[in-house]
């Protein structure tokens, strides 16, 4: 699946990183939490089409 902001909902996104291991209560702090550690040239709380990327291909990773 190709990640774009504009077809994933906020709730997928949480969905995702709880699957990763993020505690996702508060969705732009766990999302941050995320940028920090993987996104780290763009922390702002919001998921883009590159932090979207990156999750999803870490998502693949573990499934695999």
């Amino acid at each position: 699946m190709e990640a774009r902001s504009g077809e994933v909902g906020e709730g997928q996104v949480l969905e995702w990183l709880a699957e990763y291991g993020y505690d996702s209560a508060d969705g732009p702090q766990a999302i941050a939490a995320f940028q920090c550690h993987f996104c780290p040239e763009t922390v702002n709380g919001r998921a883009g089409p590159e932090t979207l990327g990156r999750l999803k291909a870490l998502l693949d990773l573990c499934n695999t």
